[in-house]
């Protein structure tokens, strides 16, 4: 029981952390988040953010895709294997 616990409070910490880079980052960008919304899926500034997420965080592909709004998680998959 204090495992799952454990995991919860981790998971719920990792989402507030991404939280937290995506607000810094838009703030960056001067976006709102009708303009990350309005811009490609591909865009390499999400892309960017993208990316330092899954450094910075735990935070899945999914989890990135539904945030920065950028198709499905494969999508999210493929644009950061194969952007340098």
């Amino acid at each position: 029981m204090i495992y799952i616990r454990i995991d919860f409070m981790m998971c719920v910490n990792g989402q507030a952390k991404a939280l937290r880079i995506v607000r810094e980052e838009l703030k960056r960008q001067g976006w709102t988040k009708a303009e990350l919304r309005r811009r490609r899926k591909g865009d390499e500034t999400k892309i960017a953010l993208a990316r330092r997420l899954r450094q910075e965080t735990a935070v899945s592909l999914r989890w990135i895709a539904e945030n920065l709004y950028m198709g499905t998680w494969t999508h999210v998959s493929n644009r950061l294997y194969h952007c340098h």
